[in-house]
């Protein structure tokens, strides 16, 4: 018997979740790309063993009797195309890139891994970013969710008549029916009340956002992308056996399940979280590997934030820290999901130059999408003139600690009436000189003199601009 091992990966997701506004659709292509690699490849070929699965890839061995041919068995090279053969066929995938590649097991896993990731990739660049959908003379209109694809299936929404590609329509199908089930499987969540078949979490943005009663964060949102930092580093020092790979994914989804069964306990019947139809407003998009991406209303996003930084403080795998890195980005309902996304994750790449040994954010709140393509670093130079070069712009990143310092003193700063919105923008956009005059006319000894110093204190140059910035986003934390 000779080993192999095989990877499969979805590619250019681009194409296939982000290219629609609609979460239903969103939701499903993330989760069936999930599914796939974690669950429908085992079923379909019995033979393959999971070695190790995250959001859109995983890693599987298999044993077989073969003779060799040009560095891989005649057998195993015939498994990989009936692997790509069945991806390519399936009516929920195919609409799908995958890569998949095999490689006979060396002497070292480390090697077998890394050498089919960079098959992968290869493979990659050789393949279509987006797949051409079938010739239909049925189509008379372009999918009205995609923009892109011919519209061939009609689909009643409402009161309306919606046309939709054959992509759309089975992610939205598979999204719509993942919109309870993805909590129930992942984590055991117990909905209470709700009765099968109802669905405990929003539909859509409209839904999601919409609370009059917020002011100006009525219909915004809060997209929260977070990112382990130097988790591959780490499989590639510790991770050196396929047994010691397994337990290192054993472990990561423990702590993911945990992770999710705590947030959704912790929201439930909390009103803000809840709409009138007593629904929560919260989406999983994605979730798996060393990612996730949160959407929430723009006034949880700093909760559910700390949330996570909070809960996943002690996480280690044989003692070395797990921490992440966070992006947050605040913006209207209708922004574009894949523009948000993208910068999302440039912020969290710009918190892990600051760190990529402890948790760290960087935020941005986005009242237009003019500036979203700009180099971040570039962008924080011209808007925030507090950092003189793009090289300092880590400066803007923020530990956990100095996330529960903001909260804790702008909580003070508001309960102080000559401490007006005013006031705020001129320290803002004040120079040094006219910071410290501003500064002068609240006592150290006073409350907001108090706070006032524990800011200069625990957030330095930036700290007028983080207020100012996060002012109506901050939750409300009465006391000191």
């Amino acid at each position: 018997m000779t080993t192999y091992y095989l990877r499969i990966e979805a590619v250019n997701l681009a194409n296939f979740v982000y290219d629609t506004q609609d979460l239903s659709t969103i939701r499903g292509g993330s989760l069936l790309l999930r599914d796939a690699v974690a669950r429908r490849i085992q079923q379909r070929f019995e033979n393959l063993k999971e070695v190790s699965v995250g959001a859109s890839a995983g890693l599987f061995r298999f044993d077989i009797e073969d003779a060799p041919s040009n560095g891989h068995g005649k057998k195993a090279i015939e498994l990989r195309q009936e692997v790509s053969r069945w991806l390519t066929e399936d009516p929920s995938l195919c609409h799908a890139t995958f890569v998949v590649d095999v490689s006979k097991a060396p002497r070292s896993f480390v090697l077998a891994r890394e050498r089919l990731i960079a098959q992968n990739r290869f493979r990659q660049m050789q393949q279509p970013s987006l797949i051409v959908p079938t010739m239909e003379s049925s189509a008379r209109i372009a999918c009205e969710l995609d923009s892109q694809r011919p519209g061939v299936i009609q689909d009643r929404v409402g009161e309306a008549d919606v046309w939709y590609s054959q992509s759309t329509y089975v992610r939205r199908k598979f999204g719509r029916d993942q919109k309870r089930d993805f909590y129930e499987q992942e984590a055991g969540v117990d909905w209470g009340h709700y009765k099968e078949g109802d669905r405990p979490v929003v539909w859509d943005f409209e839904e999601l956002t919409g609370d009059a009663s917020k002011g100006n964060l009525h219909h915004k949102m809060a997209l929260i992308y977070l990112d382990g930092n130097g988790f591959g580093q780490i499989q590639n020092e510790i991770c050196t056996t396929e047994a010691s790979q397994k337990e290192f994914d054993r472990v990561i989804r423990e702590y993911r399940r945990g992770l999710l069964l705590s947030l959704i306990n912790g929201i439930k019947h909390q009103p803000d979280w809840m709409t009138p139809a007593d629904r929560y407003r919260i989406e999983t998009l994605l979730w798996g590997g060393d990612e996730i991406i949160w959407v929430v209303p723009a006034w949880k996003g700093w909760d559910i934030l700390s949330f996570f930084f909070e809960h996943t403080k002690e996480w280690n795998f044989n003692q070395r820290p797990l921490t992440h890195a966070a992006g947050l980005v605040f913006a209207g309902k209708s922004s574009p999901i894949y523009r948000v996304k993208a910068l999302a994750e440039k912020l969290a790449g710009l918190a892990k130059e600051k760190s990529r040994d402890a948790n760290f954010l960087a935020y941005q709140v986005l009242e237009s999408f003019d500036y979203v393509d700009e180099d971040i670093s570039r962008l924080l130079t011209t808007r925030f003139p507090m950092i003189q070069k793009p090289e300092l712009a880590t400066d803007w990143a923020l530990s956990p600690g100095q996330m529960a310092d903001l909260t804790t003193e702008v909580s003070v700063l508001r309960q102080d009436e000559l401490f007006s919105k005013s006031k705020l923008h001129q320290l803002a956009r004040g120079t040094s000189t006219q910071i410290e005059e501003i500064e002068k006319e609240f006592p150290s000894s006073g409350i907001v003199g108090g706070a006032i110093v524990s800011l200069k204190s625990k957030l330095g140059k930036l700290r007028w601009q983080h207020v100012a910035e996060l002012w109506d986003y901050l939750p409300v934390k009465e006391g000191r």
